[in-house]
Order: C-alpha cells, then sequence, then structure tokens
C-alpha cells in the first residue's frame, strides 16, 4: 500500500544546523544572525553568489533546502512539476518589513532600497528556493501563530491525493530580531514500510519538537 513518509530532515536554529536529528554545524554563540548564516553557507562549500543578495529569512529558507539535499540535488526527479512546496510560519516577511519601513521613515536619508523591498513577502522565500532546485509545481506560504502540523499534514495530503504533486518539501521558516528558526522534510509515496517516518500529524511535531533550541 502507498504510504507518505518523511524521507529526511534538517532544521537551523540559533545554536546549529541538523541533519536528521544530527547535529552537522554548531555556531558561535557571540555570532550575530548574519554571521551565523554566512558560516552555514560557507560550510557547504557550494557556490551560489545570489545567497549574499537574499535577505535573513531567505537565506534561512535556503540553508534549510541546501543542508537537506547536502549541497546535492534536492529531489531525484525529471518533472519538476511533480514537485510541491509548502512553508509557513507566524511573521510572514516582518524582519523585512520593518527594515524597509525605517528607510521610509526615516527623513534625513529617505532612502527606500529596491533590494530590501523585493524580499517584503514571505513566499518569496519559497521562489528562491524553487530557483535554485528548479521546482515548477504548487507552492504555497501559510502563516499560522504557532507551527501547526494538522494544516501542513492535511494540506499536502490533498496535494498528493488530487495528483497535484509526487513529492514535497514542507516546513517552517522564520528569521526575525536575531532569531533563527527553520525545519523541513522532504516527503514521498513510498511502499517500504521501513522507508523514513509516516507523514502525520505525531510524527511531524515530533521532528519539529526535535528541532528546537
Amino acid at each position: 500500500m502507498m504510504k507518505l513518509k518523511i524521507n529526511k530532515w534538517s532544521a537551523i536554529n540559533d545554536r546549529e544546523v541538523l541533519l536528521n536529528g544530527e547535529s552537522k554545524l554548531v555556531f558561535d554563540s557571540t555570532a550575530l544572525t548574519d554571521q551565523k548564516l554566512e558560516v552555514a553557507y560557507r560550510a557547504l562549500g557550494v557556490s551560489y553568489p545570489k545567497f549574499f543578495k537574499m535577505d535573513a529569512q531567505s537565506k534561512l529558507g535556503w540553508l534549510s533546502a541546501e543542508y537537506l539535499c547536502e549541497g546535492g540535488k534536492l529531489f531525484d526527479t525529471s518533472a519538476s512539476k511533480d514537485v510541491a512546496l509548502v512553508l509557513s510560519n507566524r511573521k510572514s516577511s516582518l524582519d523585512t518589513d520593518e527594515q524597509y519601513q525605517q528607510s521610509l521613515t526615516n527623513e534625513e536619508e529617505f532612502l527606500p532600497s529596491p533590494a530590501v523591498f523585493v524580499y517584503t513577502l514571505a513566499n518569496i522565500v519559497a521562489g528562491e528556493i524553487c530557483i535554485r532546485h528548479g521546482i515548477k509545481g504548487e507552492n504555497n506560504f501559510l502563516i499560522s501563530e504557532s507551527f501547526d502540523a494538522a494544516a501542513l499534514v492535511n494540506y499536502v495530503t490533498i496535494l498528493f491525493e488530487e495528483g497535484l504533486c509526487e513529492q514535497c518539501l514542507v516546513g517552517w521558516v522564520e528569521a526575525y530580531h536575531g532569531t533563527l528558526r527553520s525545519m523541513f522534510a522532504s516527503i514521498a509515496k513510498t511502499t517500504d514500510e521501513k522507508a523514513g517516518l509516516l507523514f502525520n500529524i505525531e510524527n511531524l511535531n515530533q521532528v519539529y519538537q526535535t528541532s528546537e533550541l
């Protein structure tokens, strides 16, 4: 019987980078947010100059996906439309919104930046990941007061049941006021009873809680 399984998961918080629960990188506790994100990027050994133009939240999401595939291909697929991407957080793009607002209200140096403005939408994170990995399938960004495993599991399950995807990247990503928090999981259909965790509310919550500080 075909079932949805969590194949692997990654997480990044203020302390470390995790892959399937194993610590891959521990940050210097005195480092600033941007420094931590750059250290995580350098540790991958990949070259992607656009990374340095992103806001903190997009960097966080990009890195979470990159660690999930360890610098390689995120999904083994010949049809990018078969891959869906469903992300969520609480603050949307508020961290960048506030930065942009400050540039508008500064009477002495009124200089609104297009480079900042372009990241004042939460789903830009998804866009950066789709560009990097060639994903052209269904994608959405949900806003909730806290991590809502039920909403994510229900939404993603419908995508599979309606034939809108064969694989999916689902997760939480938020960078706000110097705090980093992400958890990404790759989901796929399989008949192998021993492969991965069942994709359900309990297991997704467990993965998220394991990745907490």
